[in-house]
Parts: structure tokens; C-alpha cells; sequence
């Protein structure tokens, strides 16, 4: 299930404000994620690149080179929980 889905049905059972996160990566995403209802967004991943991260230099050369990153999540029912992380990064 993707976030925005996610969204529309927390939206759907729920009157509190929901903040969104997963795969919110630029302005695009912000905008349709506010569009569809969040009260804001979280963003990680956007991140990563910043100086401030900490992140080790061969994350940010793989992320730089690699102009889209993809974190694959395998689709879970929110009654099973979230499945397990597929990632392209390198291990470190």
C-alpha cells in the first residue's frame, strides 16, 4: 500500500491532523501530498546527500551518481505490518 492510499484512508476513518511519509522526495511530492489531506510531510531519504546527515561519503557518491535511488517496500496489509526493506544502496 502506497502512502498516499494510506492517507486517503486514515483521512477517511480519522479527523486528527496525519503527517506523510515514504517516498516524499521534492516539491511535487510535498504539494500532492498536501493536496490529498496531510497536515505536513516527513522527509528522510531527501536528505541524505546534506552535510549535516552524516551520511558516510560512499551513501552520498552512490546517491549523487544514482540519479533515482529506489527503496522497494514490499506491500503489506496494515493488519500484517510493514514487510520487510529491498534496498539498492550499497552496504557499508
Amino acid at each position: 500500500m502506497t502512502s498516499l492510499k494510506l492517507l486517503g484512508l486514515l483521512k477517511q476513518r480519522f479527523s486528527l491532523p496525519i503527517i506523510s511519509a515514504g517516498g516524499i522526495m521534492d516539491g511535487y511530492d510535498i504539494r500532492k501530498y498536501l493536496k490529498s489531506g496531510a497536515a505536513g510531510v516527513q522527509m528522510g531519504t531527501a536528505f541524505l546527500c546534506c552535510h549535516e546527515a552524516g551520511t558516510s561519503t560512499t551513501y552520498k557518491k552512490y546517491i549523487i551518481e544514482k540519479k533515482n535511488v529506489l527503496l522497494n517496500l514490499q506491500e503489506a496489509s496494515l493488519a500484517d505490518g510493514p514487510g520487510p526493506y529491498k534496498t539498492s544502496l550499497p552496504s557499508v
